[in-house]
């Protein structure tokens, strides 16, 4: 059943999870990254989902970004082994997002790209796609989450694998995308072709995410233009995109970031949110314009 977006307002998505780990000073090695939080330091995944969720927010994501049998594999387990960690971390972080909400939040299941989400390549099969993707998607089933939300989509051919896969399943699917400039998706692909194909796929929404606010502007423009269905924004608040690692060091002021929604909200978005970089005070600013009262 398609999740039901308002037509009043935005949907609020919630704030960076990976920064604000980091600046608890916990560590966060590669590749598994903000995962390892859901086993070595769960009670901060969980005061930082419910920071958000008393900040304002109504869609927790859930801390399963890096969450997957693939990454695993890369940490030097076996087959097996990165599928039974894989289930076992993905799980843990799913009822800690639960935890934080009442049942007025949409949970929403996060999927990463299977390699990291600045690279512009993929360097795996659809056959390798489908293997790890099968068992995320049904994990996430399973722990009853309201929507699948594929993050940082940056690469058209892991697009077309992702469309291909989603063909098969009901539970609604959200798509986030990070692009290289205003007109062209992160590997270089034009993005009036990606948002051609994404047209004509069952994706229920839409999304831009980890750009900077004023990428994210930019492409907006051109999202109005080729895209015919709910659309909305996260983008990252730092200066430019974060380091390899999710490290950020400058960071846009609160007045941009005020700057930034009042010229969003005129094109109604159905979801507008943030991501790396982001705290709880900037999502209660969001819901403080959103509902037209006085920032605190």
């Amino acid at each position: 059943m398609p999740v039901k977006l308002l037509k009043s307002y935005p949907l609020i998505l919630d704030g960076a999870m990976g920064t604000e780990l980091l600046k608890r000073d916990i560590n966060l090695p590669l590749p598994l990254w903000s995962a390892v939080a859901n086993e070595t330091d769960p009670d901060f995944v969980y005061k930082i989902h419910l920071s958000y969720v008393e900040a304002g927010a109504n869609i927790i994501t859930t801390n399963t970004f890096r969450s997957t049998p693939y990454t695993y594999l890369k940490t030097g387990l076996s087959r097996v082994d990165s599928i039974i960690y894989a289930e076992i971390n993905l799980k843990k972080a799913v009822e800690l997002a639960k935890a934080s909400c009442s049942k007025e939040q949409i949970i929403a299941g996060s999927i990463a790209p299977l390699e990291d989400c600045y690279s512009e390549d993929s360097f795996f099969s659809e056959g390798e796609f489908n293997e790890s993707t099968k068992y995320v998607f049904k994990w996430l089933q399973e722990e009853g989450v309201d929507v699948i939300l594929f993050e940082t989509m940056g690469n058209y051919q892991e697009i077309l694998y992702t469309i291909n896969f989603i063909k098969q399943y009901t539970i609604p699917v959200w798509f986030s995308l990070i692009l290289k400039d205003g007109n062209q998706l992160l590997d270089g692909t034009p993005l009036d072709i990606v948002l051609d194909i994404l047209n004509v796929s069952t994706v229920e929404l839409l999304l831009l995410n980890c750009n900077t606010i004023q990428l994210s502007l930019k492409a907006i423009e051109l999202l109005e233009l080729y895209w015919n269905r709910p659309w909305g924004v996260y983008p990252n608040l730092g200066l430019s995109n974060p380091e390899i690692d999710g490290s950020m060091n400058k960071f846009i002021t609160t007045e941009e970031w005020q700057n930034f929604i009042e010229k969003v909200l005129i094109g109604k978005p159905s979801v507008i949110g943030a991501c790396c970089g982001s705290t709880p005070k900037h999502t209660k600013i969001l819901k403080n314009m959103i509902h037209g009262k006085i920032i605190d």
